[in-house]
């Protein structure tokens, strides 16, 4: 340390090159959160996932889940997608297709995006995940527009 800013840096913990806590390993807060209009029977508008997922669950393909557990309560948003796929813009597909699909779990049924969009970027070096997205379901007859869906996730298993 040769001057009083390495000094100030070192007494933070601050890594001066990276400006990071020097012995974190990530600064990234996992964040799943979309708008449900109508609301959410059971959450309202405002969805925030308070668990969650960023791994290969199976040979081909990525999963990002976002759940919310508490009180009774298990709502879920899941997007699967091809371990192949591009970083960017993606339309979401019905399950019978192959390409992005993205399922809320509302009231215990799997309802799964019948049209929609999600822009993906992820950072290999890093295992970061992160998109933003707007798509429609479907649940006991009444149509769900799910908005403004945004997920920074670091992985939690094996890509």
């Amino acid at each position: 340390m040769n001057n009083i800013e390495d000094k100030y840096y070192a007494s933070l913990d601050i890594d001066k090159e990276t400006m990071s806590s020097a012995g974190a390993k990530s600064v990234v807060v996992p964040t799943f959160q979309a708008t449900y209009t109508p609301p959410h029977p059971l959450l309202g508008t405002y969805y925030s996932a308070n668990t969650f997922i960023y791994a290969s669950l199976t040979e081909r393909s990525i999963s990002v889940i976002g759940r919310y557990e508490a009180a009774g309560v298990f709502e879920q948003i899941s997007i699967v997608f091809p371990r192949d796929i591009e970083d960017g813009k993606h339309p979401v597909v019905p399950q019978e297709q192959n390409g992005v699909h993205i399922t809320d779990i509302m009231n215990g049924e799997f309802n799964h995006a019948t049209k929609g969009e999600i822009t993906i970027k992820r950072n290999s070096e890093k295992k970061i995940f992160e998109a933003i997205f707007d798509v429609e379901t479907k649940n006991n007859g009444t149509i769900y527009k799910i908005t403004h869906g945004i997920v920074i996730l670091e992985a939690t298993g094996p890509l």
